[in-house]
């Protein structure tokens, strides 16, 4: 993993790849809102005013890679079909595919037809 970070570190324009090992999208969201509320605690804000106030970006603040894009496609393999606690905040508008591989054997190949797949539903929303 370490070689891939290195081999595109500087590939600003190949868009956004998110690999998440030993991951919770629940406990992200957990964290985030101890987040928000770590921060009105130290900043002496009453808990009833940050429960009034609090906003979708306040909690977007706090994820664990704050600024990263929402995905656009999220490719769910192994052949199961739920999210499996997987970027439940950002994926909510996101279309997914389901591929029937196991991480490991999938390839270039299979990428592509998920590819062309979210292109086609988006040609299809679009029209």
């Amino acid at each position: 993993m370490k070689e891939a970070v290195e081999a595109t570190r500087d590939r600003h324009d190949a868009g956004d790849l998110t690999i998440a090992i030993g991951y919770s999208g629940r406990l992200e969201m957990v964290d985030a809102v101890r987040g928000v509320l770590d921060e009105a605690a130290a900043s002496g804000r009453e808990l009833s005013e940050v429960a009034a106030e609090l906003t979708e970006e306040d909690i977007s603040r706090h994820l664990y890679v704050p600024g990263l894009p929402d995905p656009d496609l999220v490719i769910r393999t192994s052949g199961e079909l739920r999210m499996s606690d997987f970027l439940l905040w950002q994926a909510t508008r996101s279309d997914i595919e389901f591929c029937d591989l196991n991480w490991p054997a999938f390839r270039e190949i299979d990428l592509l037809r998920a590819l062309r797949t979210y292109g086609q539903r988006v040609l299809e929303r679009s029209s």
